[in-house]
């Protein structure tokens, strides 16, 4: 009943026992074949009847235990496995984040660097466009419009490029104040938005509106701009450029998909 691969040990064991030259172990594990040839796993306790020769075995089937923890041996294995492939692949995109990291760090100083150039190659020739559309604002005030008193129609012609004069200023600040915070780097990392809030007459507001948008109604004479506001409205709390710029989209997007008729 014992299994040819464990023979020769118990064998060895038995001699010991009978003949002595050595300590057999009490106990240890064989693997049983029964009378219809099939292996299950033994545990096996050998005592000594005392004061005879005659020994008592006592024998504990352990198969389904035996099974198990080859089974949990088995399951470790295969986990520590695939522990060792998840590790590797966590390694590998550890790698390669850093590596996109390092990347990121590299475009954050170009960036960085190209809103510093941007915004000196912009504002200086804005602060130049400013400057002189004032000088010339002041100098066609003071001695070219003089001399259309006598004209009616150069009068008016006079003070429509007056007006344009007035806008082209206050749209050049405009765009002064909204490059100025569009290129202002600490906010753009910091993600935060700075609001100009101040209370503003709406009538004013859409008036001012409609005045920078009109030169665009001026390319398209089968559509006209009508501004229908009541004078006397509540003040609103809001920022000027930011407002003014919704309106001025509204504006430019209804001219621009308007072919003829009324905005």
């Amino acid at each position: 009943f014992v299994d040819k691969d464990d023979l020769q040990r118990m064998w060895t064991y038995h001699q010991q026992r009978i003949e002595g030259g050595g300590e057999p172990p009490k106990e240890y594990d064989f693997t049983f074949v029964t009378h219809d040839n099939q292996r299950r796993f033994v545990h096996v306790n050998v005592d000594v009847v005392e004061e005879t020769n005659s020994r008592t075995a006592s024998l504990v089937d352990i198969t389904k235990q035996k099974e198990a923890t080859e089974e949990l041996a088995q399951l470790n294995t295969r986990l520590e496995s695939l522990v060792e492939e998840r590790t590797q692949a966590l390694n590998k995109k550890a790698q390669e984040f850093a590596e996109a990291n390092a990347r990121l760090l590299e475009l954050d100083e170009i960036k960085s660097s190209l809103l510093s150039s941007v915004s000196h190659e912009l504002r200086t020739p804005l602060t130049s466009l400013l400057g002189f559309i004032k000088l010339i604002n002041k100098t066609f005030a003071k001695h070219f419009k003089p001399l259309a008193e006598s004209d009616p129609t150069l009068q008016k012609r006079a003070d429509v490029m007056l007006s344009n004069f007035e806008i082209i200023d206050s749209e050049g600040s405009r765009l002064t104040r909204l490059l100025n915070d569009f290129l202002d780097l600490a906010r753009i990392e910091s993600g935060e938005l700075r609001w100009n809030n101040e209370p503003m007459a709406v009538t004013t507001i859409i008036q001012e509106a409609a005045k920078v948008a009109s030169g665009e109604f001026h390319e398209k004479p089968d559509v006209k701009l009508l501004v229908e506001v009541p004078d006397k409205l509540p003040l609103v709390l809001v920022d000027r450029d930011r407002i003014q710029q919704v309106l001025l989209n509204l504006l430019n997007n209804a001219v621009k998909h308007t072919s003829d008729g009324n905005v």
